[in-house]
């Protein structure tokens, strides 16, 4: 009987290139100095990848010099380092050039027992005790202000949603990146979004006297639309800044994928986190979604 031959790797059409990327996370080295630029470069080259995710904001802070938020306070030892553009003239001097998407973690802005203490810090200035309406982070239906060990923007806030926007379209209007990849672009679960003025919000537009349960189906609704309207608004003024950008997000693939439109409306994406991915696709308001199927 003769021996299984093995399957040929079909040859690459040259006409639909491929997306080989890497993500590098702020967490770990990576940017935070050129021998760690140049090392990455190196990787990335000995790997054929032609792109890096690199994330550039953590938690309200940034990796790079040209932003409307602080510095991350570990570059505090190198202040005339700009990780984001030495890692954008490498990697684009690079041969063949290698593709920088800038990754920011977006409602996420500081962790429960290590909040920031820069005067200047989002959290600092508009966190759970900020007076008002200055006060831009989400609150559970229990009044609870911590998710998953982590302070959250309210995107249904309308200030909190235009200050997410501007770090995106200031990032992409000082910095040649060829994408900006939003992870965290969701809620933290249904049980958030009752910051006061959104509740307020969607009461006014409702009609209606009280707070909604999380699971309440207008309410559900109004928090997507929420996200959706963050992300489109996002698209539109960033590609206005650069027509070839490539916008990116995590989106969630939490349990089984759905089968049918049905199992997809009842999905955890769409009941829990709120995050209509599909719709943004169908809609054109992302180049690429990258399915968190790790979970």
């Amino acid at each position: 009987m003769p021996s299984p031959q093995p399957t040929p790797i079909p040859t690459r059409d040259p006409s639909r290139p491929e997306l080989r990327a890497f993500w590098v996370d702020a967490f770990h080295p990576g940017i935070k100095s050129p021998q760690e630029v140049d090392q990455l470069v190196r990787d990335l080259q000995a790997a054929h990848a032609n792109a890096v995710f690199a994330q550039v904001r953590k938690r309200g802070d940034a990796y790079y010099t040209l932003s409307i938020e602080p510095r991350a306070a570990e570059l505090s030892k190198l202040p005339d380092f700009d990780p984001l553009a030495e890692l954008i003239r490498k990697a684009h001097a690079a041969t063949p050039p290698i593709e920088v998407h800038a990754w920011l973690v977006m409602m996420p802005i500081a962790r429960h027992g290590e909040t920031p203490s820069d005067t200047l810090h989002v959290f600092t200035k508009h966190g759970p005790d900020a007076p008002g309406d200055e006060q831009w982070t989400t609150r559970a239906f229990n009044g609870e202000t911590i998710a998953d060990s982590n302070y959250f923007l309210d995107p249904g806030h309308p200030a909190a949603a235009q200050y997410l926007v501007n770090i995106a379209t200031s990032l992409v209007q000082h910095y040649a990146v060829d994408g900006i990849h939003l992870d965290y672009i969701r809620y933290a679960g249904s049980q958030w979004g009752y910051n006061p003025v959104s509740l307020r919000r969607f009461l006014a537009a409702s009609g209606r006297s009280a707070a909604p349960a999380p699971t309440d189906a207008e309410w559900q609704q109004w928090r997507r639309r929420q996200v959706t309207d963050l992300v489109r608004q996002i698209y539109l003024e960033s590609t206005a800044l650069n027509p070839a950008l490539k916008v990116s997000a995590a989106t969630i693939a939490w349990g089984a994928g759905p089968t049918s439109q049905a199992q997809w409306l009842s999905s955890r994406t769409m009941t829990d986190t709120f995050q209509d991915w599909t719709s943004w696709m169908q809609e054109g308001l992302l180049d690429l979604a990258l399915p968190m199927n790790y979970d």
